[in-house]
């Protein structure tokens, strides 16, 4: 007896090969670049041989001249010397002329010295006079004798403060007026020393000021005590 067993199937044909593509590369990122600010333009331009050569070559020719023309001719040019502090002599002798020359001195100084303290009102009321003619309102008041002002031991000193108001409605004309009344006190015989001055605004103007004038007298109680 045959016994037919069944053929096994073929194997199927082999697949065709096939090569793999290869993977395309990408391309790499650039970072962003920044764009110079205009400083750093600026150095640039300013550092191109364009332009620092002639610079250098402006500089060059200025300090030549300088070397070669200005030095050579330095016998004109100004120079100025310190002045030195010069020593007082407390030893020499006094000639004749000197010393009434300064008995003048002392007398025309003097001058300028009241003699008594009453002498002040009349002064005062001339002042207050000429700031009513000028437009202010003027108020005056006496302040304590100062004995020996400055160390000076045969002075006596007396401070007037006086107190001035612009009365007229154009504050633009004080300022002027003011200078006016200052001139009268410059003027006065004896005379008085302006000590301070302050002055008060109001919008383009002057509305107010505080001047303190001060009289000299001889210092009563030293004279006392020499006699």
């Amino acid at each position: 007896m045959r016994v037919q067993l069944p053929t096994s199937p073929s194997p199927p044909p082999p697949l065709p090969q096939v090569n793999p593509r290869p993977a395309e590369a990408t391309p790499p990122i650039e970072a962003p670049q920044s764009r110079p600010d205009k400083g750093h333009r600026f150095l640039v331009c300013v550092t191109h041989w364009s332009v620092a050569l002639p610079v250098l070559l402006l500089c060059g020719a200025a300090l030549g001249w300088s070397f070669f023309f200005r030095l050579a001719d330095a016998q004109r040019l100004l120079k100025v010397h310190a002045r030195g502090t010069p020593l007082a002599e407390t030893n020499r002798l006094v000639t004749l002329d000197e010393l009434s020359v300064m008995r003048r001195e002392v007398r025309e100084r003097s001058a300028v010295l009241i003699r008594e303290r009453k002498e002040i009102p009349p002064l005062l009321s001339k002042l207050d006079a000429k700031a009513r003619e000028l437009g202010w309102r003027c108020e005056a008041s006496l302040k304590p004798v100062v004995t020996a002002p400055g160390g000076v031991q045969e002075l006596a000193a007396h401070p007037v403060v006086i107190e001035l108001r612009y009365e007229y409605v154009q504050p633009e004309r004080a300022y002027a007026a003011l200078l006016a009344w200052l001139w009268t006190v410059s003027t006065l015989q004896p005379r008085a020393e302006v000590t301070s001055l302050k002055l008060q605004s109001l919008g383009h103007g002057l509305n107010g000021a505080q001047v303190e004038l001060t009289f000299f007298t001889r210092n009563a109680e030293r004279e006392g005590r020499k006699e």
